[in-house]
């Protein structure tokens, strides 16, 4: 997937230097040197990633991250400043900012911010709504399981934590139970606990007084607090230290917390939605995760298997993340052709519902008529979609790749005589897979030395 980054700064030294490296990685990149023209790109295109400098004439940092708050679809947000206050960088990650990063840097320090932020960030700026949630796209029995947890649940003031591998679209639900719920029209705060800085993010969480700490020259609003009556999100829950799990587990007891250096006591009134791709049960054991805390958040659980688990879904997914990407770019693309079904449902999606769209988008791209062909797909996909059935007869140097797999499908069908469903499960395919490929190889009424394949 090519990632659109824009660089907003005054300097147009800096912007040549970066833009030249990013380039060099192959991000495609945007350069404006004003805040009003940043607005207008914002406003026109849509962005991966922002590179934002706090301190512009005219229209500075803060009031473009203010005016993104009407953008549609909002990019990372990884905030450029020679004025390193840690005041200044809370006040932008309190605004929407992803993270910071003080200059002068390194280029692959800013790609290392990059390459951390992105994907977590991807899956969860999607369209919301009912059955039109990305990860909800499907009709398996796990994901009409999570549908109905969430009717049940939804508007009860209950924690939740949501596990599942990563790119699962933790986020989508967590977002889907707040939008369904009673709060729908109260904030969604998200928190990513994993990638803010250690030093920063009980100040994110829970703000600070005026002179709390060096550089806090005003009082600022956590997290906690400015999620209001709505819904406060706490990704990757699992990365927080010790020292914080304890402080988390006496405002979640307490329903009550005070800004760093205050005294006062302000009242939870958000709902709390955790989530991780860790196992929290192993991180006890191992004396990294409280107990106590664990089960306080572990009153309502949701697990999200991972998309091999329900290659159903494929159809679904694909055919959405098709439709969504084929209108952002103006292409006219009415679905996939049946070599390139049977590829995606043969693929076991290891990056999951992320890696999904993120093929299908490079597809799209790639794609010059009304379907998608089996060459558009990434071939880190197809390159291992073949059949590859070990087979005794199949030594012979003269087999092209086809043939052996032919060949394979032929022993393998004999072997069980014909049954398909067995004959898939050994091959390590799909039966639609198999069906495909029967269709293919001409296999679907073979000669009478050969079982008919039923």
């Amino acid at each position: 997937m090519n990632t659109r980054v824009l660089i907003s700064d005054d300097e147009q030294g800096i912007c040549h230097i970066l833009r030249h490296e990013l380039e060099q990685v192959g991000f495609i990149v945007s350069v404006s040197n004003n805040g009003k023209q940043t607005k207008q790109f914002l406003d026109e295109q849509s962005f991966d990633v922002l590179l934002l400098d706090i301190q512009m004439p005219g229209c500075d940092g803060f009031q473009v991250l203010d005016h993104l708050k009407t953008v549609r679809r909002k990019p990372v947000i990884i905030m450029m400043t020679a004025y390193g206050s840690i005041e200044s960088a809370v006040k932008a990650m309190q605004l929407g900012a992803s993270d910071y990063i003080t200059k002068p840097f390194d280029v692959s320090q800013l790609l290392n911010k990059i390459n951390r932020l992105l994907p977590s960030h991807q899956v969860l700026h999607k369209r919301i709504g009912d059955d039109q949630t990305p990860a909800f796209w499907g009709s398996s029995p796990q994901v009409n399981e999570i549908r109905n947890t969430i009717e049940k649940i939804k508007n009860l003031k209950s924690n939740v934590l949501i596990t599942g591998e990563s790119g699962t679209g933790k986020g989508v639900v967590a977002k889907a139970i707040h939008f369904a719920s009673n709060r729908a029209k109260e904030p969604f705060v998200h928190v990513d606990c994993g990638s803010i800085q250690p030093t920063l993010i009980e100040s994110i969480l829970f703000g600070h007084e005026k002179g709390a700490f060096t550089g806090a020259v005003t009082q600022q609003k956590g997290k906690f607090e400015l999620a209001g009556e709505g819904t406060l999100f706490l990704d990757e829950i699992g990365t927080l230290s010790l020292s914080l799990q304890s402080r988390l587990l006496v405002v979640l007891q307490e329903r009550q917390f005070s800004r760093v250096g205050g005294v006062a006591q302000l009242p939870v009134k958000a709902r709390i939605i955790a989530a991780t791709n860790e196992h929290l049960e192993d991180q006890v054991r191992e004396g990294k995760f409280r107990e106590d805390l664990y089960y306080r958040l572990n009153i309502i659980r949701i697990h999200i298997p991972p998309l091999r688990e329900r290659l159903g879904d494929v159809d679904e997914l694909a055919q959405g993340f098709l439709h969504t990407h084929a209108e952002l770019n103006g292409k006219n693309i009415r679905g996939f052709d049946d070599e390139t079904v049977a590829i995606l449902h043969q693929y076991e999606w290891p990056g999951n519902v992320r890696e999904l769209e993120n093929a299908v988008e490079c597809a799209v791209a790639m794609a010059e008529g009304p379907y998608i062909k089996i060459h558009d797909i990434p071939t880190y996909v197809t390159d291992r979609c073949f059949v590859n059935q070990p087979c005794p007869s199949l030594n012979a140097p003269e087999l092209s790749l086809s043939e052996q797999e032919m060949m394979s499908i032929i022993n393998a069908l004999e072997k069980y005589g014909g049954h398909r469903e067995k004959t898939a499960a050994a091959l390590g395919i799909s039966r639609r897979t198999l069906q495909y490929k029967l269709k293919k190889y001409g296999l679907i009424n073979t000669n009478r030395d050969r079982p008919q394949l039923l």
